[in-house]
């Protein structure tokens, strides 16, 4: 696993990598701290952070690209210009090689009045509002599939998965927000149920560097490939051919 040299500063590039192919780790450059250090160093002599490479069979999931996470005018929101436009490079490439795209969006419900506790601007994500519309930007095209969910990850209480299952999908894209929340709880969820998950690092955001590298990191240490998008479109247009 290629973890690196220093960690970023507010206003840094976070889209470098240094994965050259889907058998490397694409997260960006981390750290030069002494914990991070000791981490990678234990990962590897454990053998953790293996490889499980990609299937046959992908979908790309768009996990939660509404405005209510988009525009930083939203308690929720922050500011992934970036992310946005890569996640769109990545669908559209997706749709051009006829691979399902599915979209998330987080509404609020009743039913997660006890994750409000912690994130009381999720009761701000009211159906058919602004905040629940997804960023024209990485707009849905027609074919594609929008899911509401009320929790974090894209699996739990939506049929993500049976009709994942009815497409016979074995490898699921993730791209979106945030790295740190809904992406990595789809992602952990996707391994649960045996799916091949891997996360293009520039197509994912978060509202802080530090919890999307870390997030990025213990993905790839445990649940999914972190790759880069230059993977996953020559990944597309091999299943295309």
């Amino acid at each position: 696993m290629s973890i690196t040299k220093t960690w970023p500063t507010e206003g840094d590039d976070l889209s470098t990598s240094t994965a050259s192919g889907p058998g490397e780790s694409g997260v960006p450059d981390l750290v030069g701290t002494e914990t991070l250090d000791r981490l990678r160093s234990m990962f590897q002599s454990r053998g953790l952070a293996g490889r499980v490479g990609l299937g046959a069979r992908p979908a790309l999931v768009v996990i939660d690209m509404q405005y209510g996470f988009t525009d930083p005018a939203s308690r929720l929101g922050a500011q992934v210009d970036e992310t946005i436009a890569a996640a769109a490079g990545l669908a559209d490439a997706a749709r051009r090689a006829s691979v399902p795209v599915i979209y998330t969006v987080c509404v609020w419900s009743d039913e997660a009045a006890v994750w409000a506790r912690k994130m009381p601007p999720q009761r701000e994500l009211i159906r058919n509002t602004r905040w629940t519309e997804v960023d024209s930007r990485i707009a849905p095209e027609p074919g594609d599939v929008i899911l509401e969910k009320t929790f974090a990850s894209g699996f739990f209480g939506t049929d993500l998965h049976s009709r994942l299952q009815s497409q016979h999908i074995d490898t699921v894209i993730l791209a979106g927000v945030t790295t740190s929340g809904c992406v990595r709880a789809t992602a952990v969820d996707g391994c649960s149920y045996g799916y091949r998950v891997t996360v293009p690092h520039e197509a994912v955001g978060d509202r802080g560097a530090e919890p999307h590298l870390m997030s990025l990191f213990d993905m790839d240490a445990k649940y999914a490939d972190v790759v880069t998008c230059d993977v996953v479109n020559g990944y597309f247009s091999a299943v295309a051919s």
